[in-house]
């Protein structure tokens, strides 16, 4: 479908400021196969909605916990270190690390997004713009929404020991 809207003249980059961009919303659902087709018509892969506190096509598919769409976007050439602009109050300064570990719902624990996007180069101690670490985020997020929390708390702490390690061996 997506390739007859794009060869008739259909912009791939159209958006709603409720729902996001066509790539956004591909991304965070898993449907890989969309968000191949978009990018081969030409979707912006850097493209961010603010609005819905979105991000990139890459933030999105860290928040949906779809391991094969972020390797694809990774692979594309997706920005892991890509920061939400400032102008959202709710997710500002957020990069696809920090949106890995989804705090309100139970289909994954998040861990592997975060062993991809650290393996792509992403910064395991980036701050959201309120000064939150991903282990921040975690910690306060109340344990009945989280099935995963201790063992998302237990992996972070670990990323951060070894990151320390490396600094010090430096």
């Amino acid at each position: 479908m997506i390739d007859i809207l794009a060869r008739n003249g259909a912009d791939v980059n159209a958006s709603s400021p409720r729902l996001g961009g066509l790539l956004h919303s591909a991304a965070f659902f898993g449907d890989i196969a969309t968000v191949e087709n978009l990018l081969e018509f030409g979707a912006d892969i850097h493209k961010q909605h603010v609005r819905m506190s979105h991000g990139s096509a890459l933030h999105s598919a860290c928040a949906g916990g779809h391991l094969d769409v972020v390797t694809l976007l990774l692979r594309k050439g997706a920005d892991v270190n890509l920061r939400i602009p400032s102008i959202d109050k709710k997710c500002g300064g957020y990069t696809p690390f920090l949106m890995a570990m989804p705090l309100n719902h139970c289909s994954s624990s998040g861990i592997e997004v975060c062993q991809i996007l650290l393996s792509a180069g992403a910064d395991p101690v980036a701050k959201s713009d309120a000064g939150e670490t991903l282990l921040d985020i975690v910690e306060r997020a109340p344990e009945a929404t989280n099935p995963f929390r201790a063992e998302q708390i237990l992996f972070l702490s670990k990323v951060f020991k070894e990151r320390d390690e490396a600094h010090r061996g430096e």
